[in-house]
């Protein structure tokens, strides 16, 4: 047996090998502006070669990750919960089918091997002990986060100076894309203190304090109701010392009711006139034109879609390229099974918070599943999220017998020599 001694800490609370975890995820959450400098033409050189070096990149690590992945599966598969990988490795095999049977183009198929490599990933960070996984995912999401907030601060109406707030570029994207870094920032800082017998730390008020900030400064609704849903969340946690445990089935459930509601809205005067008396847009800003072509992308091609290369228009006109809302998105473009497969992830996610013994712990990520599931009801993002969101639920409240180790291991016997 060989050991190498590459692992050390930096400082007192960072490891040298969190941040080659960090280094790893970062092409799989490249900042959001880079896609939005190339749709909107600015800098498209510089930015598309950019967005080329993050592909490769993802290529290069999802290759890797795979390849290892597969040396050490049998022992990976005793240390860590295999039908979270199952289920999310199915959903991304069944949306590849979709792609084949669309004809999808050669750079879309080659996407879904990098939705295997962040799984084989997550897999392989979890793996060598769940404290390594769960810093990786706190520094990165938190320095996402910072940055975001900052670039916000300086720039309020984008780095583009947009005279219209919904075409500001910020650096994690649209007005709207904060708000998801956010919340999985919180979630992995928040969850690993309640693991470890902690109190949920004092400087979560400075960041919500920034977050909510930011919200008002770009104008995002979604951001504002967010940020003020874990500021409950921060309250019962921190100040009432979680006094208050709710089951993670109920906020699930309210949410799914909400997020009906409002898609039948456009079918049903009496919830029209509810949203009128309330004062919100009965459109949600145009969303329910969009919703309608997703509903009729999908009739036409109920098992599988209509394939990514689809694209809407809103009621100007202009040409979008999501649905605004994952759900109906996924139904339009992979159809009713890759769908199916989809809801059966958030679904175990929602079993394994349920019948978790840790009822305090698996309470405040059902608020969080909650809250992100009401982001996916208006917006579409990468699938990356899920994945991690998946992950963190799994580590902090599946078993325990593989604690977080303070032992340091080396990155080398991911390749099958024992430490």
């Amino acid at each position: 047996m060989i050991k190498l001694p590459i692992s050390f800490r930096v400082g007192k609370r960072i490891d040298l090998m969190d941040y080659l975890g960090i280094i790893c995820l970062i092409p799989f959450f490249q900042p959001g502006c880079i896609d939005s400098f190339i749709l909107y033409g600015i800098n498209t050189t510089f930015f598309t070669l950019l967005g080329k070096f993050f592909t490769a990149l993802r290529m290069l690590i999802s290759i890797f990750t795979i390849f290892i992945f597969l040396l050490n599966i049998n022992q990976i598969k005793k240390r860590t919960n295999k039908w979270v990988f199952t289920l999310l490795l199915l959903n991304v095999l069944l949306v590849a089918l979709s792609g084949l049977i669309n004809s999808a183009r050669i750079t879309v198929m080659l996407s879904y091997l990098y939705d295997v490599g962040v799984l084989c990933l997550f897999e392989l960070l979890i793996y060598r002990r769940k404290n390594f996984f769960l810093n990786a995912i706190i520094y990165l999401f938190g320095a996402l986060s910072w940055i975001g907030a900052i670039s916000v601060i300086l720039f309020p109406n984008g780095f583009n100076h947009a005279h219209d707030i919904h075409n500001a570029i910020y650096f994690l994207g649209s007005k709207n894309a904060s708000i998801n870094v956010y919340i999985v920032f919180l979630m992995s800082l928040w969850g690993k203190s309640i693991y470890e017998g902690k109190e949920l730390p004092s400087r979560s008020i400075i960041y919500l304090a920034v977050f909510f900030l930011t919200g008002v400064m770009m104008g995002s609704g979604s951001t504002i109701v967010c940020v003020l849903g874990l500021t409950c969340i921060f309250v019962n946690y921190r100040i009432l010392r979680g006094k208050i445990v709710i089951s993670p089935i109920i906020p699930f459930s309210i949410v799914i009711i909400i997020v009906v509601i409002i898609y039948l809205g456009s079918s049903f005067q009496f919830i029209l006139d509810v949203l009128e008396w309330i004062g919100r847009d009965t459109t949600f800003s145009g969303r329910t034109t969009l919703w309608k072509q997703a509903i009729k992308y999908y009739n036409q091609n109920i098992l599988f879609g209509s394939g990514m290369d689809i694209v809407y228009r809103n009621f100007s006109g202009t040409i979008q390229y999501s649905a605004h809302s994952q759900f109906l998105d996924r139904l339009a473009k992979y159809g009713l099974i890759p769908f199916l497969a989809f809801c059966a992830s958030i679904l175990y996610m929602e079993k394994q918070l349920v019948f978790s013994k840790e009822k305090k712990i698996s309470s405040m990520l059902g608020l969080f599943i909650a809250l992100y599931i009401l982001r996916m009801g208006f917006d579409v993002y990468s699938l990356y999220y899920i994945f991690t969101i998946a992950y963190l639920c799994n580590v902090l409240v599946g078993n325990k017998d593989d604690k977080m180790s303070n032992n340091m291991s080396s990155l080398i016997s991911l390749l099958g020599v024992e430490p």
